[in-house]
């Protein structure tokens, strides 16, 4: 994959059109960051049933930039109960 990558690369120096590069399933994924797993944790809360998407996100915007510093660093992450042994 990366050497049809870099070829494709190449190609498209060459002629100017642009090419995707080839995705790698068995690449890993990158983490969340904090700020998505806070929006994630909000939203799955429920507290914003019925409200547009526009008006949740500049909301969950002002809530995160309210928090403090050591509020907003990356939350351990919750193991389900399967994981815990139980």
């Amino acid at each position: 994959m990366a050497d049809a990558n870099k070829a494709r690369a190449r190609l498209q120096r060459l002629s100017g059109t642009k090419r995707r590069a080839i995705q790698d399933d068995r690449q890993p994924k990158r983490p969340s960051t904090s700020y998505s797993l806070f929006c994630k944790s909000r939203w799955a809360s429920g507290e914003f049933a019925g409200q547009s998407i526009a008006v949740v996100g500049k909301t969950l915007s002002a809530e995160w930039k309210a928090l403090s510093p050591s509020e907003r660093k990356v939350r351990p992450r919750r193991s389900t109960p399967r994981e815990a042994g139980c």
